[in-house]
């Protein structure tokens, strides 16, 4: 069984109130009070903390080493080098962040980090209509709803200006003289071809596409009217059989202008690709070997995208004149714009219709809890010709850097890759429920057929790391894998991964708070979130309640308790007046007890349902172990071993679970609600 290393705390039935009594910050509001504590910090787990510049830096066998930060840069000061003299500290930054994560969940605030603008990009599933679109219309091979053409003009790295081809055959790899590369020239004037095949049980069907009838090294690489496309094959299913790729005739017509809409969703789609990604990496080459699905075996070369596509061979979607002739002399925009027939498309939804009532606050006059607690600030952008506004809202908290009291650094190590999360796996980020299949994209993703586009799925909630511990009886997880490094010796680590120190278990951090001119209750919502025990109940004293501070949460790091210490609370009135009157005012005295009761009873009495709900599950999200630490791995192919780069390789499970049919396919899965009991997401 494997258990996803995070889960949702769902968004209630109710949306974040937006308060308009504000108190801002010119003078003490009466009722208010200003205050500092300070803070213990012990770490369950071990702590991931990296530099916080370039020139912290380690170096461990010869290899970068990102180690803690310190209090002092090294070198500097009579005690840089020293473990006494110059703590670790955790940035007052990432407490922060840490305690407001919780803080935001807790009192049903906004969605403070998010944005609304992200349309999910997804990989095109090879369904039907994908296929129809490359049928044949009466005797042409290129006169489907996608056509074959090439970039003949650039902007910014932009395709803007396409010429259809003439014509596209489907040419078998090992029909090639050599191995292919995209741009390659090849004659297949004189060459004979068939629109029909024959299917495994030895049935004569049509492909809808022209396939080349001929030997194998019949077509020979270097001169011709026909340009090569050679597209990735890892999404394609394993398949014994042959692998086939495009190959257009230059057209002689007019060169058609790609639209601005069609410009910014390519622009979109390639944005999250591999050569994106990798395309500044040493050793980075301009082609990129293609692998026969399923086998290491090479069957030609495909062109790294580095925003250079004049001459590129590209397919291309438009709304097409009628008439076999017009279309090469009409003059119309294209469309879309794709790098292979099934590539990538982006969702015409906006993340900002997903969380409709949780959007980040944007005006001071009108905010959340949270950030009527630790200030917002404003996202909007500024309209042309307008003047400029400032509507951000300065925070009433301030949290010093944490420094070292006990422990230190430890061990050091390769850590395995973590991607960049992102929202687009529906069966974990959206509402819905799992069983079904979709018929044009897969249930999955964002504008399936589950999308009304009124109102679409909403998120799934807000995301927490499930607080876990290593396992002793297995290999940590953190820790890269052999495939992580170069084959041949010495075995140098391959530049996904990274050398880090982690911080010991059990080791204590202090820091100090401040805030001024809160109300007691919200001094008492600021105290649960840094010590959510204090409102939240733990399952028992094997599981107490955590919050996490700090990388690599995936893999059970940061989990920390933090103890309040050294409360002091005043009003204006009682820190400039005599000990006498300060004993008369009862908003003088206080205790941090007496702010959290104050806080419980602004919740409700009695709490309604939906709080009591999210409380529950906020519970279980920051109780320590509440799921087997053994089984928590991202998603994998079960029917390997653990370990290895094929159990690594998610790409089977994400299919089977998108709600797609055909080879490969399944049903939609859905991640368990938190409250389950099962987490598990599949065999082990």
């Amino acid at each position: 069984m494997v258990i996803n290393p995070y889960t949702f705390v769902s968004l209630p039935s109710e949306p974040p109130e937006r308060s308009e009594r504000i108190q801002g910050h010119s003078k003490q509001t009466a009722g208010c009070l200003d205050g500092t504590f300070t803070v213990t910090v012990t770490c369950v787990t071990p702590l991931l903390l990296g530099p916080l510049n370039d020139d912290e830096m380690g170096v461990h066998k010869g290899y970068p080493v990102a180690a803690p930060p310190r209090l002092k840069p090294p070198g500097l000061g009579p005690d840089s080098s020293s473990e006494k003299g110059n703590p670790f500290i955790i940035p007052g930054s990432s407490l922060h962040g840490a305690i407001r994560s919780v803080h935001e969940a807790m009192n049903n605030s906004c969605l403070r980090v998010v944005d609304e603008q992200y349309q999910a990009v997804h990989r095109l599933a090879m369904t039907t209509q994908v296929s129809d679109d490359l049928r044949l219309r009466g005797t042409q091979s290129n006169n489907g709803s996608l056509r074959m053409a090439i970039v003949t003009e650039e902007a910014q790295g932009m395709p803007t200006r396409v010429q259809l081809c003439g014509d596209v055959i489907w040419v078998r790899s090992d029909q090639f003289s050599s191995l292919p590369k995209t741009g390659d020239l090849v004659d297949l004037d004189s060459l004979r071809f068939s629109t029909k095949f024959r299917d495994s049980e030895g049935e004569e069907r049509s492909s809808g596409k022209k396939r080349l009838q001929v030997g194998d090294g019949s077509v020979t690489i270097g001169t011709g009217e026909w340009v090569v496309l050679v597209t990735d094959t890892k999404a394609r299913p394993d398949d014994p059989g042959a692998v086939w790729f495009a190959c257009g005739r230059k057209g002689s017509g007019r060169a058609h202008l790609v639209g601005e809409e069609a410009r910014k969703s390519f622009a979109r789609a390639i944005e999250g690709s591999e050569d994106i990604g990798t395309k500044n990496d040493a050793g980075a080459t301009e082609f990129v070997p293609v692998c026969k699905p399923g086998s290491e075996t090479v069957v030609g070369y495909r062109k790294r995208w580095a925003g250079k596509p004049k001459d590129l061979p590209v397919w291309v979607k438009a709304e097409w004149p009628k008439g076999a002739s017009s279309r090469w002399s009409a003059d119309f925009e294209v469309q879309e714009v794709r790098l292979s027939v099934a590539w990538r498309r982006h969702s015409d939804g906006r993340m900002g219709k997903r969380i409709e009532g949780w959007e980040p606050c944007s005006s001071p006059q009108k905010l959340c809890p949270s950030c009527e607690v630790f200030g917002s600030a404003s996202q909007l952008g500024r309209a042309p010709d307008t003047k400029a506004t400032q509507d951000s809202y300065r925070g009433h908290i301030r949290i010093d850097d944490a420094r070292s009291v006990i422990g230190g650094a430890g061990t050091i190590g390769f850590r395995a890759p973590l991607a960049q999360p992102r929202p687009t796996a529906g069966q974990f980020y959206l509402e819905s429920k799992s069983g079904g299949f979709g018929k044009v994209h897969p249930l999955a993703q964002w504008g399936s057929a589950l999308d009304d586009t009124a109102s679409p799925r909403r998120i799934r909630g807000r995301k927490f790391y499930w607080r876990t511990q290593p396992h002793k009886g297995l290999a940590e997880r953190w820790r890269a894998r052999d495939h992580h490094f170069e084959e041949e010796p010495p075995r140098k680590p391959k530049e996904i991964i990274e050398q880090v120190q982690i911080i010991h278990k059990n080791s204590t951090f202090e820091f100090r708070v401040s805030f001024e001119n809160l109300r007691q209750q919200q001094i008492g919502s600021l105290l649960a979130a840094i010590d959510p025990g204090k409102v939240l109940t733990a399952k028992d004293a094997a599981h107490p309640i955590v919050t996490s501070v700090g990388g690599g949460r995936p893999f059970g790091w940061g989990a920390v308790t933090m103890k309040v210490n050294g409360f002091m609370a005043w009003s204006a009135k009682a820190r400039y007046s005599s000990v006498e009157s300060r004993e008369d005012d009862a908003s003088s005295v206080t205790s941090q007890d007496s702010c959290v009761e104050a806080y419980k009873a602004s919740l409700g009495q009695p709490m309604p349902s939906w709080r009591k709900t999210l409380f529950e599950e906020l519970a279980k999200a920051l109780t320590l172990n509440a799921v087997p630490d053994k089984d928590v791995w991202y998603p994998a192919n079960t029917s390997y071993t653990r370990g290895t780069p094929e159990y690594d390789a998610a790409f089977d499970f994400w299919k089977k679970t998108s709600g797609i049919g055909g080879k490969g396919g399944g049903p939609l899965t859905v991640l368990p609600d938190i409250l389950e009991e099962n987490q598990g997401l599949g065999g082990r």
